[in-house]
């Protein structure tokens, strides 16, 4: 869990403009892509973190 909040705190800062000259990583720019279309949709948080969702994320991060 720690090393996820890290990571969630790199990419707020890189994303809030808080860390200007940061970089999101090629991996970060495809999970934004693919999640782009269901974010904040009805039920959105319960289909981001199904397991599904997560096996295949991490499957198209590590291709």
């Amino acid at each position: 869990m720690t090393s996820f909040l890290v990571h969630l705190k790199i990419e707020l800062a890189i994303a809030l403009n808080i860390h200007p000259e940061g970089e999101f990583s090629d991996e970060a720019l495809l999970a934004i892509k693919n999640a782009k279309s269901v974010i904040l949709q009805p039920d959105w948080l319960d289909y981001v973190f199904s397991l599904e969702t997560v096996k295949k994320s991490v499957a198209d991060i590590c291709a």
